[in-house]
């Protein structure tokens, strides 16, 4: 995010966020990297962590839905943006920023039936439920059995506020099954690939692709 200091370093920091309705805190802990001045984190409840191994469960690094609000200033000769806090937003104004609400919830497809080629489902991993859209396609090869044995959820409307897409940090390992279509000489076979929950043993038949991305 940016800063009144280009150049300098930049530290590993967190902000709370509530992506459901922005009021109170600690739904996620938003992360990112900043050179902000120590003064203005402060003022925008921006949280530096000191040790980039032990971040707190429920800590998401960058993802690209939920992202808090951000706020601007200008100073005498230049101006600071940065993320704000939910619960820092009056503060923040009263010091002269100006804050811009983060940005609407992405389209989530929560039904088999409807047009939507693709359906929202999630693992939980470091206590965030990491969401993506699988195609239904997929969705068929895999089968209901297996996707429970991975851990991966469909989402519904009670997860909707809580749904986390595209975080750098955590990221859940790959895993896959090689699937075979027909039978005799028509037969095809071909891998279906898809993230897991960590926790999870493997079902027969699959095999990891990637690790779990659990420790910065």
């Amino acid at each position: 995010m940016g800063s009144t200091t280009k150049y300098d370093p930049k530290d590993l920091c967190t902000v709370l966020i509530n992506p459901g309705d922005e009021q109170g805190v600690g739904a996620l802990n938003y992360a990112f990297y900043t050179n902000i001045p120590k003064a203005s984190r402060n003022i925008l409840g921006i949280s530096t962590i000191a040790d980039t191994t032990q971040l707190p469960v429920g800590t998401a690094l960058t993802p690209s839905y939920p992202k808090p609000a951000k706020a601007s200033k200008r100073f005498q000769t230049k101006s600071s943006s940065s993320y704000v806090a939910a619960a820092n937003f009056n503060g923040a104004r009263v010091d002269g920023w100006t804050v811009t609400r983060n940005r609407k919830l992405p389209s989530v497809h929560l039904t088999a039936e409807g047009s939507s080629f693709v359906r929202t489902v999630y693992v939980t991993i470091r206590g965030i439920k990491y969401a993506w859209h699988m195609p239904k396609v997929t969705i068929g090869r895999i089968g209901d059995a297996d996707l429970a044995a991975l851990g991966i959820k469909y989402a519904t409307e009670n997860d909707v506020k809580d749904l986390v897409f595209g975080a750098e940090f955590p990221k859940p390992g790959k895993a896959r099954k090689l699937v075979v279509s027909g039978t005799g000489n028509s037969a095809t076979a071909s891998n279906v690939i898809t993230f897991y929950d960590p926790e999870k043993e493997f079902p027969a038949n699959w095999s990891p692709v990637s690790n779990a991305y659990v420790i910065l």
